[in-house]
């Protein structure tokens, strides 16, 4: 899924007419992880895909008739010959060796993976709530919490995440400091600042910009395109109708926790505390809503924040309350919530296991439960609506199934087969 840009690299190429013909030789595209090696209008347009599957050599020519553009892809084995510049190669083992010891301080044990970062070319908190985003907007909830006790504030709290910000996930069992770095390598702070029902709808609709659809019988949602801006959220529960087009209000309500009804999207006069990072609160990806509004208080990192938040959960067993999403985003456009069947595979060291073999796994932490590997290399489990984390018992693999992004129900250009493999002495 590719990022909802309102001008994608291809359309700025085929915008280079008239003045600007042959204004642009090359244009090195991201965020779609994508393999692009085109064309457009005389522009070339180039991009290596994702997860560190290539370099990308650019080879630019200046000659008197102009500049010539080549793109070629490297992949690990292409580069595996080269050898390391010395120098370099010794000043990286030396960051690594001061670093290593305090990204792999451990936090404690958690009995189900928080899902962010990419799974497969799909980054998931862009496009759906995770059980990480969740937590994350908690640890704010609970800084801002402190700080509106301790300075007397009585007003509603709430909180977002951009999806953008969430990089990474906790797997296989030990929550470490290195994967929070990985998950949240930017130095945001956390701020507050008061809004509006209306500024939190406004908002809303930034977040649900890129939705086009969803299937009415599995709830897959059918959009091609993500936003970095896409919220993870604390303190209330918005419902989405993902069918409307863009710019026709796609958030039907939103609801403060301990509240029955929804707040009045015209009402532009109660007060809301909403806890975020200074990158949202001070107009990144098109928040330009709480840009303006005076800061109420800067409650120190972001990082530190979760990771405070992580470790007391852990500690109080509360982090189980995150084995899976809360329910907090709701897409609703013609689909009803109920249980399906995802797909997983199963592999034996590099083949799909044997039919017949009897395995056991444990859904989002959960009691442990047995399948059937069929006759092609696939056991099929019921779960209920929503996103899940499986495991096999006694290994530390994590496969993510979740029907409204379509893991475990299809396999197309954006998503593979979840899988795990069987453990062997």
């Amino acid at each position: 899924m590719s990022g909802c840009a309102s001008c994608t690299a291809e359309e700025l190429a085929e915008a280079m007419t008239g003045d600007y013909a042959g204004a642009i030789d090359v244009i090195i595209d991201a965020h779609s992880h994508t393999v692009e090696n085109d064309p457009v209008n005389g522009t070339l347009v180039v991009q290596t895909g994702g997860s560190g599957s290539h370099v990308g050599k650019l080879t630019l020519s200046f000659t008197e008739e102009g500049v010539a553009a080549e793109e070629e892809l490297l992949s690990p084995r292409d580069l595996a010959a080269i050898t390391p510049d010395a120098e370099v190669a010794a000043l990286l083992d030396e960051i690594d060796g001061s670093q290593s010891a305090l990204l792999n301080t451990e936090l404690g044990e958690i009995d189900a993976a928080l899902w962010g970062g990419n799974v497969g070319v799909v980054s998931i908190a862009r496009v759906v709530e995770t059980n990480f985003g969740d937590l994350a907007a908690d640890a704010f909830l609970a800084a801002a919490a402190e700080y509106m006790t301790e300075n007397g504030i009585d007003m509603p709290l709430v909180s977002v995440e951009n999806a953008g910000g969430i990089r990474g996930g906790v797997f296989g069992g030990t929550a470490t400091l290195g994967e929070l770095v990985t998950a949240f390598p930017y130095s945001n702070t956390v701020q507050m600042k008061a809004v509006t029902p209306a500024i939190l709808y406004a908002m809303m609709e930034v977040s649900g910009v890129c939705l086009d659809g969803q299937d009415e019988e599995t709830g897959m949602l059918l959009q091609t395109n993500n936003s970095g801006g896409f919220l993870q959220i604390g303190g209330f529960t918005v419902v989405y109708d993902a069918t409307r087009p863009a710019g026709e209000g796609h958030v039907l309500s939103i609801t403060l926790d301990g509240e029955t009804q929804p707040l009045d999207r015209e009402d532009d006069t109660r007060k809301i505390m909403l806890a975020s990072n200074n990158y949202i609160l001070g107009g990144g990806s098109d928040y330009t809503m709480p840009a303006g509004l005076p800061k109420e208080a800067e409650l120190g990192g972001e990082l530190e924040a979760v990771q405070d938040y992580l470790e007391a959960c852990i500690a109080d067993g509360s982090i189980a309350d995150y084995a899976r999403p809360q329910g907090r985003i709701v897409m609703r456009g013609g689909y009803t919530p109920a249980e399906y069947t995802a797909r997983i595979r199963i592999l034996d060291g590099d083949s799909p296991a044997a039919a017949g073999t009897q395995v056991t796994y444990i859904a989002d932490g959960g009691p442990q439960r047995t399948a059937t590997v069929d006759g092609d290399g696939f056991i099929e489990i019921v779960l209920a609506d929503g996103a899940h984390g499986i495991r096999l018992a006694g290994g530390d693999e994590d496969a993510y199934v979740d029907n409204y992004l379509g893991f475990g129900l299809v396999e197309d250009a954006f998503r593979a087969w979840p899988q795990l493999s069987l453990l062997r002495p």
